[in-house]
Protein backbone atom coordinates (compact mmCIF):
# COMPACT_ATOMS: atom_id res chain seq x y z
CA UNK A 1 0.00 0.00 0.00
CA UNK A 2 1.37 3.43 -0.95
CA UNK A 3 1.99 6.15 1.61
CA UNK A 4 -0.85 8.29 0.24
CA UNK A 5 -3.28 5.35 0.48
CA UNK A 6 -2.18 4.69 4.07
CA UNK A 7 -2.64 8.35 4.96
CA UNK A 8 -6.13 8.44 3.45
CA UNK A 9 -7.04 5.29 5.34
CA UNK A 10 -5.90 6.86 8.63
CA UNK A 11 -8.01 9.97 8.02
CA UNK A 12 -11.03 7.82 7.15
CA UNK A 13 -10.63 5.91 10.41
CA UNK A 14 -10.56 9.15 12.35
CA UNK A 15 -13.70 10.30 10.55
CA UNK A 16 -15.47 7.00 11.24
CA UNK A 17 -14.75 7.16 14.97
CA UNK A 18 -15.75 10.82 15.19
CA UNK A 19 -19.26 9.94 14.00
CA UNK A 20 -19.85 8.11 17.27
CA UNK A 21 -17.74 10.48 19.34
CA UNK A 22 -19.87 13.57 18.63
CA UNK A 23 -22.93 11.87 20.15
CA UNK A 24 -21.25 10.06 23.04
CA UNK A 25 -18.96 12.73 24.46
CA UNK A 26 -19.70 15.58 26.87
CA UNK A 27 -16.61 17.63 26.06
CA UNK A 28 -15.56 16.66 22.49
CA UNK A 29 -11.91 17.75 22.93
CA UNK A 30 -11.42 15.09 25.59
CA UNK A 31 -9.33 12.03 26.43
CA UNK A 32 -11.31 9.83 24.02
CA UNK A 33 -10.53 12.15 21.11
CA UNK A 34 -6.84 12.14 22.04
CA UNK A 35 -6.75 8.34 22.28
CA UNK A 36 -8.41 8.12 18.87
CA UNK A 37 -5.88 10.46 17.25
CA UNK A 38 -2.93 8.65 18.79
CA UNK A 39 -4.29 5.31 17.65
CA UNK A 40 -4.84 6.26 14.01
CA UNK A 41 -2.10 8.85 13.42
CA UNK A 42 0.63 7.13 15.44
CA UNK A 43 2.09 10.20 17.12
CA UNK A 44 3.67 9.22 20.45
CA UNK A 45 1.90 11.92 22.45
CA UNK A 46 -1.11 14.15 21.88
CA UNK A 47 -2.61 16.74 24.25
CA UNK A 48 -5.46 19.24 24.27
CA UNK A 49 -5.21 22.68 25.85
CA UNK A 50 -8.51 24.39 26.67
CA UNK A 51 -8.69 28.16 27.19
CA UNK A 52 -11.47 30.50 28.30
CA UNK A 53 -12.77 33.50 26.34
CA UNK A 54 -9.79 35.57 27.57
CA UNK A 55 -7.41 32.79 26.45
CA UNK A 56 -6.46 31.89 30.00
CA UNK A 57 -5.70 28.20 30.45
CA UNK A 58 -8.62 26.15 31.80
CA UNK A 59 -7.57 22.54 31.30
CA UNK A 60 -4.74 20.37 30.09
CA UNK A 61 -5.94 17.03 28.75
CA UNK A 62 -4.10 13.87 27.78
CA UNK A 63 -5.23 10.35 26.92
CA UNK A 64 -5.46 9.73 30.68
CA UNK A 65 -8.01 12.54 31.11
CA UNK A 66 -8.08 16.07 32.50
CA UNK A 67 -5.01 16.84 34.59
CA UNK A 68 -5.82 19.10 37.52
CA UNK A 69 -2.28 19.28 38.90
CA UNK A 70 -0.12 18.92 35.81
CA UNK A 71 3.18 20.80 35.71
CA UNK A 72 2.00 22.65 32.63
CA UNK A 73 -0.35 24.80 34.73
CA UNK A 74 2.67 26.49 36.28
CA UNK A 75 4.56 26.66 32.96
CA UNK A 76 1.98 27.74 30.39
CA UNK A 77 2.53 31.49 30.84
CA UNK A 78 6.19 30.89 29.93
CA UNK A 79 5.23 28.72 26.95
CA UNK A 80 6.53 30.83 24.07
CA UNK A 81 4.87 28.56 21.51
CA UNK A 82 1.41 28.96 23.05
CA UNK A 83 1.97 32.73 23.37
CA UNK A 84 2.95 32.91 19.70
CA UNK A 85 -0.22 31.07 18.65
CA UNK A 86 -2.35 33.44 20.75
CA UNK A 87 -0.74 36.50 19.17
CA UNK A 88 -1.27 35.13 15.67
CA UNK A 89 -4.93 34.37 16.38
CA UNK A 90 -5.55 37.86 17.73
CA UNK A 91 -3.85 39.55 14.81
CA UNK A 92 -5.04 37.30 11.97
CA UNK A 93 -8.21 35.53 10.84
CA UNK A 94 -9.90 33.12 13.28
CA UNK A 95 -9.54 29.39 13.01
CA UNK A 96 -12.12 27.76 10.73
CA UNK A 97 -12.71 24.82 8.38
CA UNK A 98 -11.19 26.73 5.46
CA UNK A 99 -8.39 28.29 7.47
CA UNK A 100 -6.06 25.50 8.53
CA UNK A 101 -3.18 26.62 10.69
CA UNK A 102 -0.52 24.47 12.27
CA UNK A 103 2.20 26.02 14.37
CA UNK A 104 5.48 24.15 14.60
CA UNK A 105 7.62 24.76 17.65
CA UNK A 106 10.73 24.52 15.47
CA UNK A 107 9.49 27.47 13.39
CA UNK A 108 8.50 29.60 16.37
CA UNK A 109 11.74 29.23 18.31
CA UNK A 110 14.93 30.03 16.35
CA UNK A 111 16.85 26.84 15.57
CA UNK A 112 20.01 28.33 17.07
CA UNK A 113 18.21 28.43 20.44
CA UNK A 114 15.84 25.54 19.98
CA UNK A 115 17.62 22.64 21.68
CA UNK A 116 18.46 24.73 24.74
CA UNK A 117 15.09 26.53 24.98
CA UNK A 118 12.88 26.38 28.06
CA UNK A 119 10.07 24.95 25.93
CA UNK A 120 12.06 21.96 24.70
CA UNK A 121 13.42 21.42 28.19
CA UNK A 122 9.88 21.33 29.56
CA UNK A 123 8.31 18.98 26.98
CA UNK A 124 11.30 16.65 27.30
CA UNK A 125 11.13 16.52 31.09
CA UNK A 126 7.34 16.10 30.97
CA UNK A 127 7.25 13.28 28.43
CA UNK A 128 10.50 12.81 26.54
CA UNK A 129 9.31 14.91 23.57
CA UNK A 130 11.32 17.32 21.41
CA UNK A 131 9.04 18.71 18.66
CA UNK A 132 5.43 19.86 18.67
CA UNK A 133 2.73 20.94 16.23
CA UNK A 134 -0.19 22.96 17.59
CA UNK A 135 -3.58 23.18 15.83
CA UNK A 136 -6.06 25.78 17.18
CA UNK A 137 -9.79 25.24 16.86
CA UNK A 138 -12.92 27.25 17.64
CA UNK A 139 -13.38 30.85 16.52
CA UNK A 140 -10.70 32.17 18.87
CA UNK A 141 -8.49 29.13 19.24
CA UNK A 142 -9.90 28.24 22.65
CA UNK A 143 -9.26 24.57 21.93
CA UNK A 144 -5.81 23.49 20.74
CA UNK A 145 -4.64 20.01 19.86
CA UNK A 146 -0.90 19.62 20.26
CA UNK A 147 0.95 16.71 18.61
CA UNK A 148 4.41 15.76 19.89
CA UNK A 149 7.38 13.83 18.50
CA UNK A 150 10.62 12.79 20.14
CA UNK A 151 14.04 13.81 18.87
CA UNK A 152 14.85 10.51 17.17
CA UNK A 153 11.72 10.82 14.99
CA UNK A 154 12.87 14.21 13.68
CA UNK A 155 10.61 17.19 13.04
CA UNK A 156 7.18 17.03 11.36
CA UNK A 157 7.48 16.22 7.66
CA UNK A 158 5.42 17.73 4.85
CA UNK A 159 3.59 14.43 4.56
CA UNK A 160 2.60 14.55 8.24
CA UNK A 161 1.46 18.16 7.88
CA UNK A 162 -0.77 17.12 4.97
CA UNK A 163 -2.32 14.42 7.17
CA UNK A 164 -2.94 16.98 9.92
CA UNK A 165 -4.54 19.29 7.38
CA UNK A 166 -7.04 16.59 6.42
CA UNK A 167 -7.67 15.65 10.04
CA UNK A 168 -8.24 19.30 10.91
CA UNK A 169 -11.15 19.57 8.46
CA UNK A 170 -12.72 16.36 9.75
CA UNK A 171 -12.42 17.39 13.42
CA UNK A 172 -13.94 20.83 12.72
CA UNK A 173 -16.88 19.33 10.82
CA UNK A 174 -17.79 16.92 13.60
CA UNK A 175 -17.22 19.63 16.21
CA UNK A 176 -20.09 21.52 14.54
CA UNK A 177 -22.19 18.38 14.78
CA UNK A 178 -21.34 18.10 18.48
CA UNK A 179 -22.64 21.65 19.03
CA UNK A 180 -25.85 20.88 17.16
CA UNK A 181 -26.41 17.78 19.30
CA UNK A 182 -25.96 19.75 22.52
CA UNK A 183 -28.25 22.53 21.30
CA UNK A 184 -30.85 19.92 20.44
CA UNK A 185 -30.66 18.41 23.91
CA UNK A 186 -31.09 21.81 25.53
CA UNK A 187 -33.98 22.67 23.22
CA UNK A 188 -35.78 19.41 23.99
CA UNK A 189 -35.60 20.06 27.73
CA UNK A 190 -37.23 23.46 27.28
CA UNK A 191 -39.72 22.16 24.71
CA UNK A 192 -40.98 19.58 27.21
CA UNK A 193 -42.10 22.42 29.45
CA UNK A 194 -43.68 24.41 26.62
CA UNK A 195 -45.60 21.39 25.35
CA UNK A 196 -47.10 20.87 28.81
CA UNK A 197 -48.49 24.41 28.78
CA UNK A 198 -50.12 25.44 25.49
CA UNK A 199 -50.66 29.02 26.69
CA UNK A 200 -46.94 29.65 27.11
CA UNK A 201 -44.68 31.03 24.38
CA UNK A 202 -41.11 29.80 24.20
CA UNK A 203 -38.07 30.82 22.19
CA UNK A 204 -34.59 29.34 22.63
CA UNK A 205 -31.69 31.61 21.69
CA UNK A 206 -28.02 30.81 21.26
CA UNK A 207 -25.20 32.79 22.86
CA UNK A 208 -25.48 35.39 20.09
CA UNK A 209 -29.26 35.74 20.61
CA UNK A 210 -30.18 34.00 17.37
CA UNK A 211 -33.42 32.01 17.47
CA UNK A 212 -32.80 28.25 17.60
CA UNK A 213 -36.32 27.10 18.44
CA UNK A 214 -39.81 28.53 18.89
CA UNK A 215 -43.21 26.99 19.56
CA UNK A 216 -46.52 27.69 17.82
CA UNK A 217 -47.73 30.01 20.57
CA UNK A 218 -44.65 32.22 20.11
CA UNK A 219 -45.09 32.26 16.34
CA UNK A 220 -48.77 33.22 16.58
CA UNK A 221 -48.39 35.94 19.21
CA UNK A 222 -45.04 37.67 18.78
CA UNK A 223 -46.06 39.47 15.61
CA UNK A 224 -49.10 40.98 17.31
CA UNK A 225 -47.10 43.63 19.12
CA UNK A 226 -43.83 43.75 17.14
CA UNK A 227 -45.44 44.20 13.70
CA UNK A 228 -42.90 41.71 12.36
CA UNK A 229 -43.98 38.60 10.48
CA UNK A 230 -40.51 37.00 10.64
CA UNK A 231 -39.82 35.27 13.96
CA UNK A 232 -36.15 36.33 14.04
CA UNK A 233 -37.00 39.98 13.38
CA UNK A 234 -39.82 39.90 15.94
CA UNK A 235 -37.44 38.48 18.54
CA UNK A 236 -34.85 41.18 17.91
CA UNK A 237 -37.52 43.88 18.34
CA UNK A 238 -38.64 42.24 21.57
CA UNK A 239 -35.10 42.06 22.94
CA UNK A 240 -34.82 45.86 22.75
CA UNK A 241 -37.01 45.90 25.87
CA UNK A 242 -34.24 44.11 27.77
CA UNK A 243 -31.34 46.41 28.56
CA UNK A 244 -27.74 45.17 28.45
CA UNK A 245 -28.74 41.61 27.63
CA UNK A 246 -25.18 40.84 26.53
CA UNK A 247 -24.15 41.48 30.13
CA UNK A 248 -27.09 39.64 31.66
CA UNK A 249 -25.81 38.66 35.09
CA UNK A 250 -29.02 37.62 36.78
CA UNK A 251 -30.54 34.28 36.01
CA UNK A 252 -33.80 35.96 34.97
CA UNK A 253 -34.99 39.29 33.64
CA UNK A 254 -38.76 39.99 33.65
CA UNK A 255 -40.61 42.56 31.55
CA UNK A 256 -44.33 43.43 31.27
CA UNK A 257 -45.16 44.35 27.66
CA UNK A 258 -48.62 44.89 26.13
CA UNK A 259 -50.42 42.62 28.59
CA UNK A 260 -47.80 39.86 28.44
CA UNK A 261 -45.22 38.85 31.01
CA UNK A 262 -41.83 38.01 29.45
CA UNK A 263 -39.03 36.20 31.23
CA UNK A 264 -35.57 36.04 29.67
CA UNK A 265 -33.47 33.39 31.38
CA UNK A 266 -29.75 32.84 30.99
CA UNK A 267 -28.58 29.23 31.03
CA UNK A 268 -25.03 27.96 31.18
CA UNK A 269 -23.54 24.52 30.96
CA UNK A 270 -19.96 23.56 31.61
CA UNK A 271 -18.42 20.57 29.92
CA UNK A 272 -16.01 18.22 31.66
CA UNK A 273 -13.08 20.35 30.48
CA UNK A 274 -14.38 23.41 32.32
CA UNK A 275 -15.47 25.30 29.21
CA UNK A 276 -18.69 27.26 29.74
CA UNK A 277 -21.37 27.69 27.09
CA UNK A 278 -24.40 29.97 27.32
CA UNK A 279 -27.86 30.00 25.80
CA UNK A 280 -31.13 31.75 26.62
CA UNK A 281 -34.80 30.88 26.95
CA UNK A 282 -37.52 33.49 26.49
CA UNK A 283 -40.89 32.52 27.98
CA UNK A 284 -43.99 34.66 27.75
CA UNK A 285 -47.59 34.34 28.85
CA UNK A 286 -50.64 36.58 29.00
CA UNK A 287 -50.88 38.32 32.34
CA UNK A 288 -54.35 36.93 33.06
CA UNK A 289 -53.17 33.38 32.43
CA UNK A 290 -50.82 33.57 35.39
CA UNK A 291 -53.90 33.18 37.53
CA UNK A 292 -54.08 29.56 36.38
CA UNK A 293 -51.09 28.71 38.53
CA UNK A 294 -53.44 27.52 41.27
CA UNK A 295 -57.16 27.30 41.94
CA UNK A 296 -58.50 30.66 43.02
CA UNK A 297 -59.98 29.11 46.16
CA UNK A 298 -56.46 28.59 47.48
CA UNK A 299 -55.67 32.29 47.23
CA UNK A 300 -56.86 35.09 49.42
CA UNK A 301 -58.14 38.35 47.98
CA UNK A 302 -55.57 40.65 46.47
CA UNK A 303 -56.67 43.18 49.07
CA UNK A 304 -54.70 41.02 51.53
CA UNK A 305 -51.56 42.66 50.13
CA UNK A 306 -52.41 45.63 52.32
CA UNK A 307 -51.73 43.45 55.35
CA UNK A 308 -48.06 43.17 54.43
CA UNK A 309 -45.48 45.28 56.19
CA UNK A 310 -43.28 47.69 54.27
CA UNK A 311 -40.36 45.24 54.41
CA UNK A 312 -42.54 42.34 53.24
CA UNK A 313 -43.75 44.40 50.28
CA UNK A 314 -40.15 45.25 49.35
CA UNK A 315 -39.21 41.58 49.41
CA UNK A 316 -42.30 40.61 47.39
CA UNK A 317 -41.55 43.20 44.70
CA UNK A 318 -37.96 41.98 44.37
CA UNK A 319 -39.16 38.38 44.22
CA UNK A 320 -41.59 39.22 41.41
CA UNK A 321 -38.64 40.80 39.57
CA UNK A 322 -37.04 37.32 39.73
CA UNK A 323 -34.33 38.27 42.19
CA UNK A 324 -32.76 35.35 44.03
CA UNK A 325 -32.84 35.13 47.81
CA UNK A 326 -29.17 36.13 47.89
CA UNK A 327 -29.79 39.14 45.65
CA UNK A 328 -32.74 40.24 47.81
CA UNK A 329 -30.61 39.88 50.92
CA UNK A 330 -27.77 41.89 49.38
CA UNK A 331 -30.06 44.68 48.14
CA UNK A 332 -31.90 45.06 51.46
CA UNK A 333 -28.83 44.39 53.65
CA UNK A 334 -30.42 41.34 55.24
CA UNK A 335 -29.32 37.78 55.86
CA UNK A 336 -30.78 35.00 53.72
CA UNK A 337 -32.40 33.46 56.81
CA UNK A 338 -34.19 36.77 57.47
CA UNK A 339 -35.42 36.88 53.87
CA UNK A 340 -36.74 33.34 54.21
CA UNK A 341 -38.53 34.22 57.47
CA UNK A 342 -40.22 37.23 55.83
CA UNK A 343 -41.34 35.06 52.92
CA UNK A 344 -42.84 32.51 55.29
CA UNK A 345 -44.87 35.33 56.87
CA UNK A 346 -45.95 36.55 53.40
CA UNK A 347 -47.06 33.05 52.38
CA UNK A 348 -49.10 32.72 55.56
CA UNK A 349 -50.75 36.15 55.26
CA UNK A 350 -51.69 35.66 51.59
CA UNK A 351 -52.66 32.01 51.84
CA UNK A 352 -50.26 30.74 49.16
CA UNK A 353 -48.09 27.65 49.13
CA UNK A 354 -45.34 28.52 46.66
CA UNK A 355 -43.70 31.37 44.78
CA UNK A 356 -45.71 30.84 41.58
CA UNK A 357 -49.00 31.29 43.44
CA UNK A 358 -47.53 34.32 45.20
CA UNK A 359 -46.44 36.00 41.97
CA UNK A 360 -49.77 35.14 40.33
CA UNK A 361 -51.67 36.87 43.15
CA UNK A 362 -49.39 39.88 43.00
CA UNK A 363 -49.79 40.31 39.24
CA UNK A 364 -53.57 39.90 39.37
CA UNK A 365 -53.70 42.69 41.95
Amino acid sequence: MTSSAQDLKAVCRVSRDLVQHQFATKGYFDADLITMLQKHLHFPRVAVMVYDDNLQLLSAVSSEGVHKNHRYYSFWKEDECASHVTRCLREGPPAGPDNFNVYLSSQIIPMSDYNSSRYVSFIYSAGGMHYSASMPFDANGRFRIVFYKNKSQQDFSERELNILREVYGVVVSFYKGFHEVNNMRANLQLQNYALSNESTGLLVLDENFHVQYYNDYALNNLGAFTNESNIDSACQVLLTHFQNIEKLQLQNEVRFINGFVFRLTSHTYSDELGFVRRYYSLYFVKKENLGNAAPSSHLKSSSSLTSLTRREKEILELLVADKTYQQIADELFLSISTVRKHLQNIFKKLGVNNQRQLISLYLRS
